[in-house]
């Protein structure tokens, strides 16, 4: 039987860490689709160039960094994971690199998957085949160290998040039971724009968060 308390026991302050890194995630966000506002600049309707520009343009900027700081943390995008056999399985769209503990040992960091939303089905579904599942399997492609780790959802329609939240989480419990979840998704207060949910991957529990980053208003 699988000890869940002991999950939380022990990865409470990795856990805390994350939700610090996440909170300074979307204070990029905002900044971004501040910028956009004032420079009546668009957003591309793409998942890797809105990646692209929330990495290079505020989460790796080393202003931005010490002004909200995030120094001691380095995103890097487009990782291979899962090397096996001369054919990589999986690239994380983003690594977390913890400067005072990655460099011992590479094996500590986050990974956070970038997926669209649209409150549609398909997107859904792409949000939990080609993300969510990536790190629940017996064999997952994005390795969870720290038993944590995240997704960034981009929403680019303007439409009730916390409604396709819930539909994301109906077909996690009636469709996807191969996502193990043994905490459905809900709302992550102490994080803004977040949600969470718990699932069982490879014997072991593993936190999931959830952003979700409304560019509905600034996106092409």
């Amino acid at each position: 039987m699988i000890d869940v308390s002991n999950f939380s026991r022990v990865h409470f302050v990795k856990h805390k860490e994350f939700k610090n890194i996440l909170t300074k995630i979307v204070m990029c966000y905002e900044m971004m689709c501040n910028d956009c506002v004032t420079q009546k600049r668009t957003l591309p309707n793409n998942e890797n160039q809105l990646r692209d520009i929330l990495h290079y343009e505020y989460l790796n900027l080393n202003q931005i960094r010490a002004k909200i700081k995030l120094n001691q943390y380095l995103f890097v995008p487009e990782v291979p994971e899962d090397h096996r056999k001369d054919n990589t399985r999986g690239r994380a769209d983003l690594r977390v690199i913890i400067k005072s503990r990655s460099f011992e040992n590479p094996q500590e960091h986050f990974t956070i998957e970038c997926k669209r939303l649209d409150g549609n089905t398909s997107l859904n579904e792409a949000y939990i085949v080609n993300g969510i599942l990536r790190f629940v399997n017996e064999n997952p492609l994005y390795s969870s160290y720290y038993g944590t780790n995240g997704m960034l959802g981009f929403v680019v329609k303007d439409i009730n998040v916390a409604n396709n939240m819930h539909e994301i989480d109906n077909l996690l419990s009636n469709k996807h039971t191969e996502a193990h979840v043994i905490d459905n998704i809900v709302c992550e207060d102490s994080v803004p724009c977040c949600y969470k949910s718990t699932h069982i991957s490879q014997n072991k529990p593993l936190r999931l968060y959830h952003l979700m980053l409304d560019i509905s208003h600034v996106v092409e």
